[in-house]
This record gives C-alpha cells, structure tokens and sequence, in this order.
C-alpha cells in the first residue's frame, strides 16, 4: 500500500500535484473567460497545485539530519575534486530539505 509510508504519501501528493500542473498548463492557451466551468476548474487546479506543494514539504521533515551527520565524511575523501564534488551535493541536499 503506497500511503503507508510517508515517501508513500508524498509520491501520490506529487501526482496529483503534477496532475494539477499539467491541467492548469494545457488550459492556460485557451484563457477561459471568468465564471465558466473551465475557468473554475482551472482556479481549483491552481489551488490543489499550491496547497499539494507546501503540504509536500512536510514529508521532508528531519531528513537533512542524516545527511549532516554525513558530512564529516566527504573532508576524508583524498581527491580533493571528489571531495568538493561530495561536499556540494551533500550542502545541495541539505538546502533542499531545509527550504
């Protein structure tokens, strides 16, 4: 069951999200007039899109911590290309769970 898990509940929150996006980008070229059900349905898709993405971060939460205990690891790599290359996607990471 894929919602049990919370790396479960965010891949089916980011289908819908991407749904919603994909939904929101095929009806933008035909600029529906206000007060139409295309236009409703496109306000609605909107907000799904907004709400699924602040939701989603919250399945992040505490997942940077095991990647900052890691951290250490990557100053005892001895190629010092390897090492910087280890470090920026570790720091690349972190800053993406944190945001």
């Amino acid at each position: 069951v894929p919602c049990t898990k919370s790396e479960g509940r965010d891949k089916v929150a980011r289908l819908v999200q991407y749904a919603a996006r994909a939904f929101v980008g095929c009806t933008s070229p035909l600029h529906p007039k206000a007060h139409t059900p295309l236009h409703t349905a496109q306000a609605h898709a909107r907000t799904i899109m907004t709400s699924l993405g602040s939701a989603r971060r919250t399945h992040r939460w505490c997942k940077e911590i095991p990647v900052i205990i890691n951290l250490p690891k990557s100053f005892q790599i001895k190629d010092p290309i390897d090492s910087i290359l280890d470090l920026m996607q570790k720091l690349s990471l972190i800053t993406f769970l944190m945001t």
